[in-house]
């Protein structure tokens, strides 16, 4: 997903359907970031750097197993 505002086209697989709350939320939340910046940002700030590793792998083992991958 990439916002209009940063140059994000009006196509298809750039447009998700939320509700004005859940927009208004997502931009309150994490400002203009994209889903992968948000989620380098919470392995950063909240995963202790001994342990990003084990959690990217995690991430990337429940995304093959969702079929996000």
């Amino acid at each position: 997903m990439v916002p209009r505002s940063r140059g994000g086209p009006d196509k298809d697989w750039n447009i998700l359907e939320l509700t004005e709350g859940e927009h208004a939320a997502w931009h309150r939340i994490f400002n203009n970031k994209m889903p992968h910046e948000v989620l380098m940002e919470v392995l950063k700030t909240w995963t202790p750097k001994e342990m990003r590793r084990d959690s990217i792998h995690a991430l990337l083992h429940e995304a093959r197993k969702e079929g996000w991958l």
